[in-house]
C-alpha cells in the first residue's frame, strides 16, 4: 500500500511538472478542491474555537441595560457604558456592562420586528435588567409583566413619589391596573438622548439576576447630568 501510495505521488508531481502555472491551479482544484474547502472549513472553526475560548472569552455580563424605542447614537451608548464601567466596581477582565439599542419604529416592521424577537430573545436568557424607554413602551410592556415593582425595590436612591405608575388593561374587560415600574429620567443628559427630546423613564427587569449591581447602575444612571 505504501508503494503504490509513494508511486501515485510520483506520477502527480510529473503531471504538474509539466503544466504552466495556470493549469497547476485548475488542476488542484478540480480534483482537490472539496479537500480544500474542508480544510479551510476546518482551520477556520478551530480558529474561531480558540479566539472564543482563549484569546476573547466571551465576558459574562454584570450590568444589561436596554434602551428600547427611540434609536441612540453608538457614541451614546458607548458613553454611558464607559460611565458605568468607571463608576462600577467588577472585575472588567471577565465581566462587562452591556447596552443594547432596541430601535423601534412605525415606519419600518420589518426592523421593528427583529428588534423585538431580538429583546424577547435577550430577556429569555436573562442579559437585560434595566429598561429605558418612553411612556408608550412602558405601557405596553408592563402589560407583559416585564418590570419589577419598584416600591418593594430595597436600595434605590429615590422617594416613593418619583415612581411612576403606568396604567394599562390586559383586556377591554379587565380592570386597569395602576403599576409602580418606571422612574422619569429628567436629567439634561437623557432630553436631549432623542431627537425630539421625548420623556425617557427607566425601570428594572422582573427577572433581574443581578439585582444588586443592578440597583447600583440604576442610581449612578439617575445622577447622570
Amino acid at each position: 500500500m505504501s508503494g503504490k501510495f509513494k508511486e501515485s505521488i510520483k506520477e502527480e508531481r510529473a503531471k504538474l511538472a509539466e503544466m504552466n502555472f495556470k493549469e497547476k491551479v485548475d488542476y488542484i482544484w478540480e480534483y482537490y478542491k472539496y479537500h480544500i474547502i474542508i480544510t479551510v472549513v476546518s482551520v477556520l472553526f478551530i480558529y474561531m474555537l480558540i479566539d472564543a475560548l482563549v484569546l476573547n472569552p466571551q465576558k459574562n455580563v454584570h450590568v444589561g441595560v436596554a434602551i428600547y424605542g427611540p434609536y441612540i447614537f453608538e457614541e451614546t451608548t458607548n458613553e454611558l457604558t464607559s460611565y458605568l464601567t468607571g463608576n462600577m466596581q467588577a472585575d472588567w477582565e471577565t465581566s462587562a456592562v452591556v447596552i443594547t439599542n432596541f430601535f423601534v419604529s412605525e415606519d419600518d416592521l420589518q426592523i421593528t420586528n427583529a428588534m423585538v424577537q431580538k429583546f424577547i430573545a435577550m430577556l429569555s436568557v436573562q442579559e437585560i435588567d434595566i429598561f429605558i424607554g418612553n411612556e408608550l413602551q412602558f405601557t405596553q410592556n408592563a402589560r407583559q409583566g416585564f418590570f419589577l415593582d419598584l416600591s418593594t425595590a430595597e436600595g434605590l436612591n429615590i422617594t416613593p413619589q418619583e415612581i411612576k405608575s403606568f396604567d394599562f388593561q390586559e383586556s377591554e374587560d379587565s380592570p386597569v391596573v395602576s403599576f409602580p415600574c418606571a422612574i422619569a429620567l429628567n436629567s439634561d443628559y437623557f432630553k436631549t438622548l432623542t431627537p425630539n427630546g421625548e420623556q425617557l423613564y427607566l425601570g428594572i427587569i422582573v427577572n433581574s439576576k443581578r439585582l444588586p449591581q443592578t440597583i447600583e447602575a440604576v442610581n449612578l444612571l439617575l445622577e447622570k447630568k
